[in-house]
């Protein structure tokens, strides 16, 4: 997994974090609702970011299966007699 790759798990966790705290009006329990965001949000951006990696699998799998099955042509020079 490359460094670009990590945004794909640590966008989404930060804009559900964002969004969660933004939208937070229980305050019967500040820390559990906290923590409950917390938790949504690192569960969203492992999803999303284990998401992206089985996609850009199967993408790269199916290419190199295609490259494997395509017929290839003979190089073999042919020499004619005169």
């Amino acid at each position: 997994m490359s460094n670009l790759d990590i945004r794909y798990y640590v966008v989404p966790m930060i804009v559900i974090f964002i969004l969660g705290i933004a939208g937070m009006n229980g305050m019967t329990f500040p820390v559990l609702d906290f923590l409950t965001i917390v938790l949504v949000a690192c569960i969203s951006g492992g999803v999303v970011g284990a998401l992206h990696q089985l996609f850009w699998f199967v993408m790269r799998f199916t290419t190199e299966y295609k490259k494997k099955r395509a017929p290839k042509k003979d190089l073999k020079t042919q020499y004619h007699e005169i």
